[in-house]
């Protein structure tokens, strides 16, 4: 099948915890979200978006940032499905265990109702 007749669905993850300040996914939901996509598509690996080539219900799943959930909680569920993903660690954040600007962000805007307070000088 070559990519341009066929729709690839993509589903994108961050955050996957349980009583989480920022937005994030739980648990439950994950394992839900997961049990739809097990029944209705087929995940695809990146090298198949690479050469072109999925099915007709195609679906890729990339989790970013490399957060510890992803290899807690995220890897066993895919793997009990037998499904596959695409993880997305930024290298200097994991190597230097330094949060990203935009994980800063999140759990700043987190931290407040005000968020318009947070832009006043």
């Amino acid at each position: 099948m070559k990519w341009w007749s066929s729709v690839l669905t993509i589903v994108m993850y961050h955050y996957v915890r349980d009583g989480a300040q920022v937005h994030a996914r739980t648990v439950a939901e994950l394992e839900a979200e997961l049990d739809h996509v097990a029944e209705r598509y087929r995940c695809v690996r990146i090298e198949d978006v690479a050469r072109g080539e999925w099915p007709e219900d195609a679906c890729l799943l990339t989790f970013d940032d490399g957060l510890v959930e992803h290899l807690e909680t995220v890897a066993p569920a895919l793997e009990r499905r037998g499904l596959t993903g695409v993880f997305c660690p930024p290298g200097r954040a994991v190597v230097e265990r330094v949060p990203l600007d935009v994980q800063c962000t999140q759990f700043l805007l987190a931290a407040t109702r005000d968020h318009e307070a947070l832009g006043r000088r």
